[in-house]
């Protein structure tokens, strides 16, 4: 089983996997919600879409995957975004449906963003939770290392007979 669940969390086991690996994505979801708070989007509605080891990624990323249940065919994460009518504030939600059966969407509490006895998470505190993971350029970020330019090696498998 511990195979098993390496395999869903492959990138994300470090915070530089997790930032490399769901900080693009993050990113852009963080950046859409910012134009739509700011005006400057119209639209109502994003979809990604992805696999198993996408959402898995990511919910390790938040620090909500839980490893004997790997998502299952079908999961989504469904990241929502409310303006409180009283206080005028902006708050995000994480839903997870996790199966195809019956009533499964779970309402997920964010690790070090959502309010206590709630599921509801600030803006201000989302995009602190996330900040670690932002990708401003992803091409200088994946540029390969000096060192590793330098290096040229050779790799044989098999049998030298």
């Amino acid at each position: 089983m511990a195979e098993y669940n390496f395999i869903y969390t492959t990138f994300s086991l470090t915070e530089e996997q997790k930032r490399l690996g769901t900080g693009p994505i993050l990113t852009e979801m963080f950046q859409n919600m910012q134009r739509k708070i700011n005006g400057k989007e119209t639209r109502k509605f994003y979809y990604y879409s992805g696999h198993d080891i996408n959402i898995a990624n990511i919910l390790n990323t938040f620090g909500l995957f839980d490893p004997p249940h790997p998502p299952e065919y079908s999961s989504a994460l469904i990241f929502e975004l409310y303006q409180r009518p009283n206080t005028q504030e902006y708050i995000v939600k994480l839903l997870y449906k996790y199966s195809t059966t019956g009533e499964d969407l779970r309402d997920l509490k964010i690790p070090n963003c959502s309010e206590e006895n709630s599921t509801d998470c600030s803006m201000e505190g989302f995009s602190k939770m996330l900040q670690p993971y932002f990708i401003e350029d992803l091409d200088s970020e994946c540029e390969i290392k000096s060192l590793a330019k330098e290096y040229i090696g050779i790799s044989t498998l098999g049998n030298a007979n």
